[in-house]
């Protein structure tokens, strides 16, 4: 064997294996990818989220909205392991700007921005943002006055984001909220998308065929702000559908086409005054420049007692005006639950509005800007504002219209339980990219190694 090491002919095979050895390290390298060796094993499935992974019995496709630029490590190795782990589960990258952006929003019913997550099945889709992804809290102080973000807690809390995503998508046991379709019907975004998300709530757009009914299975219905005429036949079975214990969630505001709605609302003791809520109290809005942007007040009711309680802002854009109508009788409990200040003031001729500052035509005083009738079972909840629960409005009023909204279905019906969230990892413990091992395996470890080797053959030679 010495000779046969010692021998000139031996070392082609040598510098072959050396070579093959290269060859398979490297193979290697490329098939393990990035391990994870965070402090706080960021990308690595916990044995909570392998299982749920895998318990997935259906097709779900995930989609990640990112650019090359600005890619999230951790984002893309906890998706890519998922994927990894299960065959049902397939990822995509989407660029921002990328044609499929528009037909992917509609799918998940809302506009969609970089750093979004889509997940989606044959029965829904969800869509998750950095909120969702990413829990953090900074230094506020620091920031005002340097500018400079200053972390005091960081967690990627992704991993729970995407199992609670996979369930949700793929669940048939969860009660419907149901989206009236078909008449220009918009303004719903986001946070209507997250209060269903978070509380089990399969959302679903709907759209009746004349002398068509309500859905049994419709836990509630949303009407907001049509732009055409619902018709007769839709209004009808809207109303059948309350009177025999349903609930309801209408929006409006001065540009709604109320044709037909008006017998609806009439019949549980409310009715329109056409027009545009202003408000010169500063407290009861946004901001003084914007005075249609109403702060409004909470009534004590079941559905604003929480907010209330937690001293929540509710804020409502371009709203109208509800009133008491004369329908009156036993049982029937109407009650306002949002209403201007009393400095309110209302444009009823909204073709030819010039300034909107208050003038003297201008009818004055509290406005009931949301009302909540009871009837039994029965529930009819009437928000004058159609975009309270668009991204942007929700965000300006730091969650107040979403928390309005959930306490509002929850008085409607009941929410399926919610399982307990996965541990989150700490980012402020751990450094920005995962390391690659088996790179710097192939790339340090085995040149010292073959070094070694060769050395090791050139001393028994000698010997």
């Amino acid at each position: 064997m010495k000779k046969l090491l010692r021998s000139e002919k031996f070392r082609p095979v040598i510098l072959i294996a050396a070579l093959a050895a290269v060859i398979a390290l490297n193979a290697a390298a490329a098939g393990l990818g990035r391990v994870d060796l965070s402090a706080s094993r960021a990308a690595t499935l916990s044995k909570e989220a392998l299982e749920a992974v895998r318990a997935l019995n259906e097709p779900v496709q995930v989609y990640v909205v990112e650019s090359e630029e600005n890619r999230d490590v951790w984002l893309d190795e906890i998706v890519s392991r998922m994927a990894a782990a299960n065959a049902n589960i397939t990822a995509e990258t989407v660029a921002p700007d990328a044609p499929q952006m528009e037909t992917l929003s509609a799918l998940a019913g809302q506009t969609l921005a970089e750093g979004n997550v889509v997940v989606a099945s044959a029965r829904r889709a969800v869509a998750l943002t950095a909120a969702d992804l990413y829990d953090y809290e900074y230094d506020q102080t620091i920031y005002y006055y340097y500018g400079v973000v200053s972390y005091t807690r960081a967690d990627f809390t992704a991993q729970d984001a995407l199992c609670r995503a996979f369930r949700y998508v793929t669940r048939d046991d969860m009660p419907v909220f149901y989206a009236l379709t078909g008449h220009g019907e918009s303004g719903w975004d986001g946070a209507l998308n997250r209060v269903c998300f978070d509380n089990n709530i399969a959302f679903e757009k709907l759209t009746l065929a004349p002398g068509e009914a309500i859905p049994a299975d419709a836990a509630a219905v949303m009407v907001c702000g049509p732009t055409a005429p619902v018709g007769d036949e839709t209004c009808a079975a809207l109303l059948d559908y309350l009177k025999a214990g349903g609930n309801v969630l209408l929006m409006t505001n001065y540009t709604t086409d109320f044709t037909g709605l008006d017998a609806v609302v009439d019949y549980y003791g409310m009715a329109r005054r056409k027009g545009l809520v202003l408000d010169n109290d500063t407290k009861h809005v946004y901001s003084s420049d914007y005075k249609y942007f109403l702060k409004p007040e909470m009534r004590e009711s079941a559905v604003t007692s929480a907010l209330i309680e937690g001293k929540q802002t509710v804020l409502m854009p371009v709203s109208e005006a509800i009133v008491r109508s004369d329908v009156r009788r036993a049982g029937l409990n109407a009650q306002p639950i949002l209403t201007s200040s009393d400095q309110g003031y209302l444009k009823a001729n909204t073709d030819a509005i010039s300034t909107l500052d208050q003038e003297i035509e201008d009818e004055t005083g509290r406005f009931i800007l949301g009302m909540a009738a009871r009837e039994g079972d029965t529930r009819l909840v009437w928000l004058a504002s159609i975009t309270m629960f668009a991204e942007t409005n929700d965000s300006a009023s730091e969650g107040g219209n979403s928390a309005l909204l959930a306490e509002i279905l929850k008085d409607m019906f009941d929410f399926p339980a919610a399982g307990e969230p996965l541990p989150a990892a700490n980012l402020l413990a751990m450094p920005t990219e995962l390391p690659l091992v088996p790179a710097i395996v192939c790339l340090a470890a085995l040149p010292v190694i073959c070094l070694a080797v060769g050395l090791f053959l050139r001393r028994r030679r000698e010997a």
